[in-house]
């Protein structure tokens, strides 16, 4: 935010922008407009808070963008009123096009009113370990313009147990192994031994998306498992995700997906495919593939914090963790899908070195394909 206010105070003046300046802010805001959601606001990845900042990063998109002149300069109507100050004029409404963020590893991709966040990147960067989560693999996903599967956030800096959970790997949507972190946090800005995440496929287009990642945060376990996960998304029909755990021996599995405090999962109802729930009021589905029935908790306290959310400091909202354990040999393969049609029937299919899973609903038919990690 600094940087384009410093930038367009200089060019208001009259005085001439640095080269340096110029070419930072128009790579900050190609990312920050690209990773947008669709109701103006970014995803609480890693320690990221929504009340540390005067104004909205809408605002200073469409400020930047109508400062280095783009032709699609606005992303938000929010930014306008800024903008009409500064320029007299606005940037029209703009979906960015997907991307892969090579330096973050996260992919993104996006319709007017949907949008996945994917996190593929290391845990933090190297010389900066302070605001690492052990959140590798995780994503967001908005729908209808609103958001649906959430990051936790952060909530404090306060080293002790709400600073532990909100890194944690059991507060993204995400795998532990053994009720393990990925990554080794502790104290208030402490990492140690962390993930390398390493991101395998990626393919986007308006709205689809398909990356397949992963990582060896578990790999000092015994039977040294290895995380690899498949996320496609098709907007306005699905988003499924698919994990397998390779390894040697027996390995207890969880998995979890937090919403957004405003999402109530209904009763679970046992299908061919596994466990489907309606996710009210959003009117899309969840199906946890495979027979083990998801269990649930909402603003649960204690020494192990289940169902929370934060969007900024000090302040903690109840949200429901939806999770669900599997045990048993390596691989293991363990997965859900996000439905707006819950009709669907998808199919799990070994193939030689791996699984296929199809989604088809209408005219819509997607085929994934997730193969086996190479384990030591």
């Amino acid at each position: 935010i600094q940087l384009p206010e410093r930038g367009l105070q200089t060019l208001l003046q009259g005085s001439p922008v640095p080269s340096w300046l110029e070419v930072a802010v128009r790579q900050m805001r190609g990312f920050g407009a690209a990773i947008l959601l669709p109701d103006g606001t970014y995803p609480l990845l890693k320690d990221s808070a929504r009340d540390q900042v005067a104004i909205g990063p809408a605002a200073v998109l469409d400020c930047a963008g109508r400062w280095l002149d783009c032709s699609a300069a606005g992303s938000s109507r929010a930014g306008a009123l800024r903008t009409i100050l500064y320029f007299g004029r606005s940037g029209p409404v703009h979906v960015p096009p997907p991307m892969l963020s090579t330096t973050s590893g996260y992919c993104i991709s996006r319709t007017a009113d949907e949008a996945v966040v994917f996190d593929g990147g290391q845990p933090c960067p190297a010389y900066l370990p302070a605001h690492a989560h052990a959140d590798a693999l995780s994503f967001v996903f908005h729908a209808g313009g609103l958001p649906l599967v959430v990051d936790a956030g952060v909530f404090e800096y306060t080293p002790g147990p709400w600073r532990d959970y909100f890194r944690s790997t059991a507060a993204h949507n995400t795998i532990t192994v053994e009720g393990k972190n990925s990554t080794d946090v502790w104290g208030g800005f402490r990492a140690g031994r962390k993930a390398r995440v390493r991101i395998l496929e990626h393919y986007a287009r308006p709205g689809a998306m398909l990356v397949v990642a992963e990582h060896d945060g578990f790999e000092h376990l015994r039977g040294c498992p290895v995380h690899r996960r498949l996320l496609g998304w098709r907007a306005g029909h699905w988003v499924a995700v698919l994990d397998v755990i390779g390894g040697n021996g027996e390995i207890e599995a969880t998995s979890r997906i937090l919403f957004h405090p405003r999402i109530s999962p209904g009763a679970a109802e046992r299908t061919a495919y596994g466990w489907r729930a309606p996710l009210n009021p959003a009117g899309w589905h969840v199906l946890t593939l495979g027979e083990t029935a998801p269990f649930s908790g909402r603003g649960q306290n204690g020494p192990s914090p289940v169902g929370w959310y934060s969007e900024r400091f000090g302040l903690k909202q109840a949200a429901t963790t939806l999770a669900w354990t599997h045990r048993g040999p390596m691989p293991r393969v363990m997965g859900y899908i996000l439905l707006r049609d819950p009709e669907v029937s998808p199919r799990l299919e070994p193939v030689p070195g791996g699984w296929n899973i199809v989604l088809e609903s209408g005219s819509a038919r997607d085929t994934y394909r997730l193969s086996l990690p190479r384990v030591s």
